[in-house]
């Protein structure tokens, strides 16, 4: 990469004619996400190493010190939201990490595999209609959709992602 041009990200910008640059990361290791955790002059903690940090399916426990960090950083953030999860998990997951109810904070990421999909996102939907939670969907279709060749290759059909 051009080292002016990493100059100039790493001071906060690009030049117009070089678009915006936004990262996004699994804070999965909280000794580290800490560590890039500041007070800022408008008296709110952000995490300074990312611009979007989302939590795994694995690390979202409610009662867990991943969603405890989370919730208090302004940062916009993510959580990942598997098979397991339920309206009533999710609900409770939402207002942990957007207890404001803020538009645009949180992004929930939906990653079911096409055999499960059907089944739990009716209710995930409903869910959100029911009690006015604001999060944006995402989708991560590559996680559910996974298979071994013969040869124990890790790969998954288009169509199923699809």
């Amino acid at each position: 990469m051009d080292p002016e041009l990493v100059a100039k990200i790493s001071k906060g910008g690009t030049t117009s004619n070089e678009g915006n640059i936004y990262s996004s990361h699994e804070g999965l290791l909280l000794g580290y996400e800490e560590s890039a955790t500041k007070l800022t002059n408008n008296n709110r903690y952000y995490n300074l190493s990312t611009h979007l940090l989302w939590l795994g399916e694995r690390t979202r426990q409610l009662d867990g010190g991943h969603v405890e960090y989370f919730s208090g950083i302004s940062n916009p953030i993510a959580s990942k939201v598997g098979p397991s999860t339920n309206g009533a998990t999710l609900k409770a997951l939402v207002e942990r990490l957007n207890p404001r109810n803020e538009e645009g904070k949180l992004v929930i990421i939906c990653r079911m595999g096409r055999n499960v999909v059907e089944k739990v996102l009716p209710e995930l939907i409903e869910t959100k209609k029911k009690n006015g939670l604001n999060f944006i969907w995402s989708v991560d279709p590559m996680h559910g959709n996974t298979y071994s060749t013969a040869s124990g290759i890790k790969t998954r059909k288009t169509q199923d992602i699809l």
